[in-house]
């Protein structure tokens, strides 16, 4: 799994205020089916439209500007991922891709599924509902064996969580309980894909950035400009490029 760092983690290192090997870090499940202003966001639906437009069961509180991951939408699969925020309503939200600022494309109109976490703005797992709080699933859980390795590399032992729900969870936030709750690091079992070379209609295969994590045989990935290429083999760790079947439009 990859996991992206929160704004509040990356200056709180910078100062050494979070010790990855001495503090006590723990990892609570997040359900992300409550709205928290400013943090979390339910998606009521989705423009196919250039860029999308996502719209918000309640104002959002986030602001352009802020990167924010979306997840679970349906239909409108080209919404889900990284994004950077472009303009914003009270509860409207542009989608633009995080390094360049490019427009999104829809693939599909969305309808009321999914959410919105906004990692620029949350410092404490309170923010997102955490910790006992009405995002939280199961017992936190502390974790041990942990160093800060080479590379930005953070390990620590397996650990397995208790009194958990039959609610659907969508992802971990690890947070410093001794620097105050805050919080380190969303994860959701997702990579972001960096095409490196246009891939122009009918290829059948993808230059891309250097994988964190492997990619399964048979994976549909759904681009920022709307279109998709599906794997005709696994795509390992560190792998730059992706052999898929022959694509419909260029990437």
């Amino acid at each position: 799994m990859s996991n992206i760092l929160f704004g509040q983690f990356k200056l709180n290192l910078a100062s050494k205020a979070i010790n990855l090997a001495s503090d006590t870090i723990k990892a609570g499940l997040i359900t992300c089916s409550t709205s928290v202003s400013g943090y979390v966001a339910l998606i009521a639906s989705s423009t196919n439209a250039t860029p999308i437009v996502i719209s918000t069961s309640a104002p959002h509180g986030m602001n352009a500007g802020d990167i924010a991951v979306v997840g679970g939408h349906l239909t409108n699969t080209a919404a889900n991922g990284t994004w950077l925020l472009g303009s914003s309503g009270g509860t409207t939200l542009t989608l633009t891709t995080k390094l360049d600022g490019v427009s999104s494309v829809g693939n599909g109109v969305g309808g009321a599924t999914g959410y919105v976490v906004d990692i620029t703005t949350p410092s404490t797992i309170a923010n997102l509902g955490g910790n006992g709080g009405v995002n939280a699933n199961g017992t936190d859980i502390t974790l041990t064996g942990q160093s800060a390795g080479a590379y930005g590399v953070f390990n620590a032992a397996a650990w397995t969580w208790s009194s958990v729900s039959a609610l659907k969870t969508v992802g971990i936030a690890l947070y410093d309980s001794t620097a105050s709750n805050y919080v380190i690091g969303w994860i959701d079992g997702m990579q972001q894909i960096l095409v490196t070379t246009t891939a122009p209609s009918s290829s059948t295969s993808i230059a891309v950035n250097r994988l964190s994590c492997a990619i399964a045989s048979g994976t549909t990935i759904v681009f920022s400009n709307g279109a998709s290429a599906t794997l005709t083999s696994q795509a390992s760790v560190g792998a730059t490029s992706l052999a898929v079947s022959s694509t419909a439009a260029s990437i």
